[in-house]
């Protein structure tokens, strides 16, 4: 990894805010990478460290405290700006990986595909569209035509979005006032687009794919405007993750309380009565609330291609006793 930085510090207002401003240019070399070889060999390709990414962007944090009387204050922001995208492929690419691809120009971990333009309503409407399949009817997902001829292939997939957040940010807040506490922790990411497999779906087949209550609302006559096509069974014309499209693909964007916690501090007076030094009673919540635009139960954290193989955070509600002798 080569990495090129300038930085600015700042203290401003009497030392009350301080603001960090830095610059990252980032270039990661030895990506894992198959490097095909020749069909004659009839080899499988070899992994090696061949490909190459760079990362530039600017980090900024910025913080500020205070008090006034028994009330005192602080908070602090940071965030993150990133521009990723893959340099070299070792004269190989693109190279596609269900809804992935891996090409010059474009972000690590890319999402690929159709692009989707709504549901067929009726057989006519699927006779007037671009060939598909011969199994496409109505309630089957509508996939643009790109190159114009009149058939929809491989040539019409394109690039759909980064799984990799192009902003990340945090931010720290807390007060105190007597015997009273508060902190909160908040983050985030902006800038990423998330993708829905069947991991995340579930489907509809001889095997165990788990549906979930997504597929209820699913296009038939009496609902045609569903958000979710007609349901297949072995066709795989509306499979997210065999037929990769933007239905798919939703804003991974969220803004999340990651911790939050609430105190309060016997009076001095009545902690030596005890013979304490001090007591402090406090609630503490993990992960308690979260704003996204995703189905409930997948986690906005959890990385675009990991799909079922990952755990969720868990929610964790605590009230604790320090005491202090």
């Amino acid at each position: 990894t080569r990495e090129s930085g300038a930085g600015l510090d700042a203290g401003l207002l009497q030392g009350k805010m301080n603001v960090t401003i830095d610059y990252f240019d980032k270039r990661t070399t030895g990506i894992l990478l198959a490097v095909p070889v020749g069909a004659p060999y009839g080899l499988k390709s070899p992994v090696q460290n061949a490909a190459t990414m760079s990362n530039k962007g600017w980090e900024f944090s910025v913080g500020y405290n205070d008090k006034k009387g028994d009330f005192t204050y602080y908070g602090s922001l940071n965030a993150t700006f990133i521009n990723n995208k893959i340099t070299d492929l070792h004269g190989t690419g693109p190279n596609i990986s269900g809804y992935t691809v891996q090409q010059v120009g474009s972000p690590y971990g890319a999402l690929y595909g159709y692009v989707a333009q709504g549901l067929f309503q009726s057989a006519d409407q699927v006779k007037n569209h671009a060939y598909q399949s011969v199994k496409t009817g109505p309630g089957d997902i509508i996939y643009k035509d790109l190159d114009g001829n009149d058939t929809i292939n491989s040539a019409d997939r394109q690039y759909l979005g980064n799984s990799y957040p192009k902003i990340t940010f945090g931010m720290n807040l807390g007060a105190s006032w007597r015997n009273f506490d508060l902190s909160v922790l908040l983050q985030g990411a902006a800038g990423v687009k998330a993708y829905m497999d069947l991991g995340k779906l579930g489907g509809v087949s001889p095997d165990a794919n788990k549906p979930t209550s997504a597929l209820l609302d699913n296009w038939t006559v009496d609902n045609p405007n569903a958000s979710f096509p007609r349901l297949w069974y072995a066709n795989h014309q509306n499979d997210p993750s065999n037929t990769p499209s933007s239905f798919w693909v939703k804003n991974g964007a969220y803004l999340r309380v990651k911790n939050l916690q609430i105190g309060y501090t016997l009076p001095e007076s009545l902690t030596k009565r005890m013979g304490i030094t001090r007591l402090r009673i406090y609630y503490s919540g993990q992960n308690i609330l979260t704003f996204d635009s995703l189905y409930k139960w997948v986690d906005p954290e959890e990385a675009t291609t990991s799909s079922i193989y990952y755990y969720p955070q868990v929610k964790v509600n605590t009230i604790g006793l320090n005491v202090t002798f």
